[in-house]
C-alpha cells in the first residue's frame, strides 16, 4: 500500500462517515421541524416544501457522498492491485467527466 493511497483512502473514509452522520442528523431535523409546523397549524403546502427542500438537501449530500463511495472503491481496488493512485481523484473525475445531462 503506497503512502499516497493510504492517506487519501483516510481521508474519503472519513469524510463518507461524516457525511453519513450529517444525513441522520439532517432526518433528525427534518422530523423535528415537520412536528413543529404540524403543531403550530402551518399550511400543508408550507409543510410539503418545507420537507421538500430538506429532501433536496439530502439528495445532494447522499451524491456526493456516492462519489466518495467510488472512489474509495477504486483505491481498494487499487492497494490489491499495488498500483499508486492516491491523490490523483480530481483528475481522474476531469477524464471521466461527462456532460452536464450525465451527471
Amino acid at each position: 500500500m503506497t503512502d499516497k493511497n493510504q492517506a487519501e483512502w483516510l481521508l474519503v473514509q472519513q469524510s463518507y462517515d461524516k457525511q453519513e452522520q450529517q444525513a441522520l442528523w439532517l432526518k433528525v431535523v427534518t422530523i423535528l421541524v415537520w412536528l413543529w409546523l404540524l403543531k403550530s397549524g402551518a399550511a400543508i403546502e408550507l409543510q410539503l416544501g418545507v420537507i421538500g427542500l430538506f429532501w433536496l438537501h439530502e439528495a445532494i449530500l447522499k451524491t456526493w457522498q456516492q462519489r466518495a463511495a467510488n472512489r474509495l472503491l477504486q483505491l481498494e481496488q487499487a492497494i490489491l492491485q499495488a498500483q499508486d493512485i492516491g491523490c490523483q481523484w480530481h483528475s481522474q473525475w476531469q477524464y471521466q467527466r461527462q456532460n452536464p445531462l450525465q451527471l
